[in-house]
């Protein structure tokens, strides 16, 4: 059964934008998580768990609509995860004949912009079309998508969802073009009615640096999900300097949004500030770099 949809959802993806596709609700997905963990793992049960996976992560991201599709969430992005930890080492059995050539990107990569992106979506799907098309700066979409917000969100859910990204960010390869939706999905959820002291100390520098990064991806009506890879506009088109500090940007909130849940750290281990790095003159010899690089 599990090779049936998994066959489905690949062609299905071959389809154009306008056309209907074949895909299971957060319902369907987190029932179906739950059937294949109800059998203990074994080497037996290793095409079972990678076609599971291939499902969840071909069928796309899910909007995160409701506390309940949070729960959901967390629960189908940890067995993903929990899942990839499992065989990653094993070669993959999961190889079939008429699969397009898989890029270099790794699963838990995958998972990651599957997770920003049903953040991102959801709230979306709370505004009016014509606010979640923002062609501005993030700060700019920030500010739309807190204007009207139906559910009362729970701390404690969208805080494990931010750790959840937060670790998974820490684990993959450094991406500048998902970087944005990353940080993006983050201060949708550590922001709004923020309950951490040090973010709302933070609130003045974080504005300045979402200012400096454009809206993420998923803000444009031409967005589509890739299993391959991640989305590209097109149309979108920035200097190489630019990329650069839209990068810098981003890892600064990346470092404010770590110090924050940094509290469970053992004694006496160091934590890198933003202050620590913008002293350190990283950010400054990049940009110096940079601009001495021909045809920057």
């Amino acid at each position: 059964m599990l090779n049936v949809i998994a066959s489905t959802m690949r062609l299905s993806m071959k389809r154009k934008i306008y056309q209907p596709h074949f895909t299971l609700s957060l319902h369907g997905i987190f029932k179906l998580c739950q059937a294949i963990d109800g059998h203990s793992r074994s080497t037996e049960l290793k095409l079972t768990m990678e076609l599971g996976t291939d499902v969840v992560l071909m069928n796309g991201p899910l909007p995160i609509l409701s506390e309940k599709d949070k729960s959901r969430t967390v629960m189908v992005v940890s067995w993903v995860t929990s899942n990839i930890f499992w065989f990653s080492n094993k070669k993959s059995v999961l190889e079939m004949p008429w699969e397009e050539p898989i890029k270099n990107e790794c699963l838990l990569s995958k998972i990651l912009r599957w997770l920003v992106a049903s953040v991102i979506l959801g709230r979306i799907s709370c505004i009016s079309p014509e606010k979640s098309n923002c062609p501005g700066t993030l700060q700019t979409f920030l500010n739309r998508t807190y204007e009207r917000v139906e559910m009362v969100d729970s701390h404690v859910a969208n805080e494990r969802l931010a750790v959840i990204i937060l670790y998974l960010q820490d684990r993959v390869k450094r991406n500048s073009d998902t970087l944005p939706s990353v940080v993006t999905a983050l201060c949708l959820l550590l922001l709004d009615r923020c309950s951490k002291q040090d973010l709302v100390d933070s609130r003045g520098q974080i504005e300045r640096l979402c200012s400096k990064i454009h809206c993420p991806a998923e803000s444009n009506p031409a967005w589509r999900w890739h299993y391959y890879q991640p989305w590209r506009d097109p149309a979108l088109q920035h200097t190489a300097i630019e990329r650069m500090e839209v990068e810098q940007a981003c890892r600064s909130l990346l470092i404010i949004f770590s110090n924050t849940f940094s509290t469970g750290l053992p004694p006496g281990v160091p934590i890198l500030s933003l202050g620590d790095v913008e002293r350190s003159g990283l950010f400054q010899w990049e940009r110096d770099f940079m601009v001495k690089q021909p045809y920057s």
